[in-house]
């Protein structure tokens, strides 16, 4: 069962919280070997938080198995935890882990599905090619690296998987995107990614829909892209229900209602400045 868990992190300053320092924890917690820390993780992060009026850190992990779920039931409140390496500095597990979140893999695949969606990328999104990273959410590899990691944690599917063929019906209809620079670890140089958001449309009657749909559903547990066990690729999705480009005709109405206050306010100056020098 997919769940979205928060651990509260005390004693220590937010900015020193890092992916890197959770990461670290979680594979001691559950023991990975060598194999298993090579592996695929059945869990991604998104962006940690700070609450304002605690001082208190929370982390947010998305997990994809119970076993990972059940193991951060049993982190023990008061639990040392370094973050950093050449001035480590310690925290403690504030509160026991909540689950503030959850699903399950029926609702995932049964859930009715519309043929547009709104995609935001809360955190940096880049997919690795060998040495490189490309800072561009490219639907098919993005899609068909989900339906491999379903493959990997989530049960057998009746019908369809992702193609080539749905690849080439998808439409991105909408983007408002930005390239930026990531914390995350990656092969001797820091990895560029893209956070914003994008529209996609899948107009075909082919089944297609349903497909992305449930791949869509299962990103905003498992993350898109690369390093998301570092709290890359952290995704909210919305359908759109047709409504295409929705959200890019609202900004520009705005745009051209800052512009017409604006100009309307200019002229009451002038007009104002006109009357005193009269």
């Amino acid at each position: 069962m997919p769940t979205i868990w928060q651990i509260r992190f005390g004693e220590i300053s937010p900015s020193l919280v890092r992916p890197t320092g959770v990461h670290r924890l979680l594979s001691a917690w559950v023991g990975d070997n060598e194999a298993e820390h090579q592996a695929p993780k059945p869990y991604s992060l998104a962006p940690i938080q700070a609450d304002a009026d605690t001082g208190v850190v929370v982390v947010t992990v998305k997990c994809l198995t119970d076993l990972m779920a059940s193991a951060l039931s049993d982190l023990p409140v008061g639990q040392e935890v370094k973050f950093g390496t050449t001035y480590p500095r310690v925290a403690r597990i504030a509160a026991p882990a909540t689950c503030v979140r959850q699903t399950s893999w029926e609702q995932i695949t049964n859930t009715p599905a519309s043929r547009g969606w709104r995609i935001s990328f809360d955190s940096p999104l880049a997919i690795r090619r060998g040495d490189y990273d490309q800072p561009w959410p490219e639907p098919y590899t993005l899609l068909r690296r989900l339906e491999e990691r379903w493959a990997l944690f989530g049960p057998t599917v009746d019908g369809s998987v992702f193609s080539e063929v749905h690849a080439r019906h998808l439409m991105v209809t909408g983007a408002d995107l930005r390239t930026v620079a990531s914390d995350a670890p990656g092969p001797g140089k820091e990895l560029w990614g893209v956070e914003g958001l994008v529209e996609w449309l899948y107009p075909v009657a082919d089944g297609g829909a349903d497909v992305i749909h449930r791949l869509l559903l299962f990103s905003e547990y498992a993350g898109m892209g690369a390093r998301t066990e570092y709290g890359l690729g952290s995704v909210s999705v919305s359908e759109m229900a047709g409504d295409v480009r929705s959200l890019f005709r609202a900004r520009r109405h705005a745009a051209v209602q800052s512009l017409s206050e604006s100009r309307h306010e200019a002229r009451s100056n002038l007009r104002h400045l006109a009357k005193k020098g009269a």
